[in-house]
């Protein structure tokens, strides 16, 4: 039995509301509203893949995971970057950070780290990796990452076709 995910019941936004309806009941706003979501989300996947070019494709962008930020061990499944970040944050002592940027408070050192990884989990496809995350943790007690990346790809369909 498949949990109902976060938010499967209203739409994302405007595109995700109007696929599958007929485009002739599409108002000019809607169209408008639609160009603009697809042209901002190419342009940060674009940005995305210049970044990655850049870093030698170390850290790999899928377009089956909607250009989810990646890195693939040497068992080729992918490791995400949201993830990469939340182990680092788990691994990194607070305190010492928090000597060599004495201005910052406890918080917003978290709050950087929050930033950084939520930052990692844009995709094109307007999947919330939180949700697919959760998803698979109701559904499994163990997390693998083969099973996250099918159920992101599947997502990402259930999105399109809403």
């Amino acid at each position: 039995m498949r949990k109902e995910l976060k938010g499967d019941s209203a739409p994302r936004n405007i595109a995700e509301d109007r696929i599958g309806t007929s485009e002739s009941s599409w108002s000019l706003h809607d169209r408008q509203a639609v160009v603009s979501q697809v042209s901002e989300r190419l342009a940060v996947a674009n940005r995305m893949k210049i970044i990655t070019d850049e870093l030698g494709d170390l850290v790999q962008l899928s377009d089956e995971l909607g250009y989810l930020p990646a890195m693939y061990g040497n068992d080729t499944l992918p490791v995400p970057l949201y993830y990469f970040i939340e182990v680092v944050d788990e691994m990194i002592d607070h305190e010492i950070l928090e000597q060599e940027l004495p201005s910052l408070t406890y918080s917003q050192i978290g709050a950087a780290f929050q930033f950084i990884r939520r930052v990692c989990q844009i995709n094109t496809l307007g999947v919330d990796i939180d949700d697919v995350e959760e998803q698979l943790r109701w559904e499994e007690e163990d997390l693998f990452p083969g099973q996250f990346a099918q159920a992101v790809k599947s997502e990402g369909q259930h999105v399109l076709n809403q």
